[in-house]
Formats: C-alpha cells, sequence, structure tokens
C-alpha cells in the first residue's frame, strides 16, 4: 500500500482532501484527493492489483454470471419482445451490424430509438467485419459471448480466476487471468478494445492505457465507460456518493481529466457521450442510510437493491436521466477514442512552438 505522490495527469504533487470514507465490506478508511493543480481526483492510499485484490468479495457483482447473452433470445411478453427488437434496431443503425431478421412494428419502433440510446446500459464497437475485440475486465464472458455471434473474434482479460474459467467453459472464449501486460500481445494486433467499468480498478493506469495504445492497430477504437464525477448525484449526496466505491475504485474521472490522459498516452479523435439510465441511483441512498442506522446494514441492503428498485429508475426517473445526459451531468460517460497519427502529433508540435 502506497501513498500516490504525484498526479498521473499533471505530475504536481499538491493535493486537497475531498472526503475520508469509511470502505463498505471491511471497514478501513481512506482518503479521496483531489490535485490542486489540474482536479484530478483519485483515492489515496493508492493500492496494487495483489493489495486490491483482498477488497473483492467472491460475490462481486462482474464475478457473478448473468443471463441473456443470446443474439436472438426467445421473448415471452410484448415487453421484452420490443425490448430486444429495439436492440436490434440500435444495432443496425447505429453500428452498422446486418441482420436478416426484420423487426416487428419496425416504423412504431424507430420512434423510440433515439430515446433509447440513452438508456442502452451496453455500448457495442461498430461493425468491422470479422475484427478482432479485446474486452479487458471481462468479468464471466457475456458481453465477449454476445460481440461473438456479431462475428467478433474475441479476446478477454480478467484478473478473477473463477470469472476467468467461466467464461473459457461456459462459453469457449479466450480469457486470459490477469492484467493486459501479462498477455504479451503482439503490436497493433486488434480493432477495437473495450474497458467497461474497468479503468477505474487499475492501479497502474498510465501505463495500461500506454499498453493498449501498442496492442491498438493504427486504425483501431478503445472504448470506455466509466462513473462520471461530475454527476449531479455526487454534488447532491457528497461522500455518500455510490460510485466512490473506494478501495476498489481508484480514480474518479471528469470527462476533462479523461480526455487529458488518454492524450498523455498518445489516443486522439475523442468522442464522449453520456448515458442517461439512473441504475446505481438507489446506491446514494443506501450509502447514507448506513451512515445513519448502521446497526441495520441488511434491512438498507434489502430495502435498497437495484434491481427491486429497477421500475423506479428506468421509467419513473427517467425524465432526470435524459436531462442529465443532455447537460453531461449524468451518472457515466462513454469515451471513443482512437491513435494519434504521426502527422497529427508533427502538427500539434508545430503549433505548440508557435
Amino acid at each position: 500500500m502506497g501513498t500516490e505522490k504525484n498526479c498521473s495527469i499533471c505530475n504536481k504533487s499538491n493535493f486537497r482532501v475531498l472526503h475520508s470514507p469509511k470502505e463498505k465490506i471491511y471497514g478501513g478508511r481512506f482518503h479521496i484527493v483531489q490535485c490542486k493543480n489540474c482536479h484530478f481526483v483519485f483515492t489515496n492510499p493508492l493500492l496494487s492489483t495483489e493489495e486490491l485484490s483482498r477488497f473483492y468479495p467472491q460475490n462481486y457483482y462482474s464475478f457473478i454470471p448473468k443471463q441473456g447473452n443470446s443474439l436472438f433470445p426467445e421473448c415471452a411478453t410484448l415487453k421484452k419482445k420490443i425490448g430486444r427488437e429495439l436492440k436490434t434496431l440500435l444495432l443496425k443503425e447505429k453500428y452498422n451490424y446486418s441482420f436478416k431478421t426484420e423487426p416487428f412494428i419496425p416504423s412504431l419502433l424507430r420512434v423510440f430509438l433515439p430515446i433509447y440510446r440513452y438508456f442502452a446500459t451496453e455500448v457495442y464497437p461498430r461493425n468491422r467485419n470479422d475484427g478482432r475485440l479485446l474486452d479487458i475486465g471481462c468479468g464471466c464472458g457475456e458481453y465477449l459471448a454476445f460481440l461473438k455471434q456479431l462475428h467478433w473474434d474475441i479476446y478477454g482479460i480478467e484478473v478473477n480466476e473463477k470469472a476467468a474459467m467461466y467464461a473459457r467453459k461456459n462459453y469457449c472464449l479466450k480469457v486470459i487471468c490477469g492484467e493486459v501486460f501479462d498477455a504479451g500481445f503482439p503490436d497493433g494486433f486488434f480493432d477495437v478494445i473495450t474497458l467497461h467499468h474497468t479503468l477505474e480498478h487499475i492501479s497502474s493506469l498510465l501505463e495500461t492505457l500506454k499498453e493498449i495504445h501498442r496492442i491498438l492497430n493504427k486504425d483501431g477504437e478503445i472504448i470506455i465507460s466509466v462513473p462520471n464525477i461530475w454527476n449531479w448525484e455526487r454534488m447532491l449526496f457528497g461522500k455518500f456518493w455510490w460510485a466512490w466505491d473506494i478501495p476498489r475504485h481508484l480514480w474518479h474521472f471528469s470527462p476533462v481529466s479523461l480526455e487529458k490522459l488518454l492524450k498523455k498516452a498518445g489516443f486522439g479523435k475523442i468522442k464522449i457521450c453520456y448515458q442517461a439510465d439512473m441504475y446505481d441511483f438507489p446506491g446514494n441512498i443506501k450509502n447514507m442510510l448506513r451512515d445513519i442506522l448502521q446497526n441495520q446494514p441488511a434491512r438498507i441492503n434489502f430495502l435498497c437493491e437495484q434491481d427491486k428498485l429497477r421500475f423506479a429508475t428506468k421509467y419513473l426517473m427517467a425524465p432526470a436521466g435524459v436531462i442529465s445526459a443532455l447537460l453531461g451531468i449524468s451518472e457515466q460517460f462513454v469515451v471513443f477514442a482512437g491513435k494519434q497519427h504521426k502527422d497529427e502529433l508533427t502538427f500539434k508540435r508545430e503549433r505548440e512552438d508557435i
């Protein structure tokens, strides 16, 4: 366990403490600090990968197998059928995939597609005709299994051995247990690399981004989804914000700080999108109640379970989610980026010299 002495973005060492919350599962106090120079926010002390592994319980959500990885599942209800067809339309019209099946009532569904885009929790790569893709932090492999059906040549990286084994055994996926450095991929090997709610967990932040840059081909794309520290919920709930999740979340990104890090690692062509889904909102209430009613954790967990409150967060809070996404203060954001080519870097240096 080591105290971070320099900011990962600007290398300055002048920080201020924002909060000092207790870890929710095992106890222990950590500091959430902000660089006074560039305003990047992160957790101190900074844990290594080995130290951090102790703070992941066996029932951590990404280690638990989930259902629903089929491309065209059988749907028993009209609601599920509409959801499936909207997903198919999204894959066709936004991500350029082609399917033989035609959705029912297509003209009506297209009316809802712009709204559905905001609430789609999974982000997909654009169709590249049998491209090669790596998902870092792939968990039990459901996302990769879905992409495999879209004819991607897929690979996964997962630090949890049980989750990696489940992905290999149940979906026949090429999943390596460890970090991206352990895999030894050749230069320019992948067309797309995805990190969905993974980057905030990685201790070697800049080194990982540089390794991703190395193994991404020159026209490749990186897709990163993370919690948004500029979220209005963080401003309202402060130290009870659901996404602090110390010490598992080591880094707390804003669109600006993540863009700076990506540029520092050699990426460009950066595009940022905001997601309107408010699935994690009950986590704020849970954290606040845990602080007030410290002797009733089981009851609080039961009352504030995200899946049980899904109707409220998905439908009743939908207007708040859409407005938050339009204003750039939603729960999460997604970044798409590509490699900066040598001519772009040369042009940038020439501009800096003027």
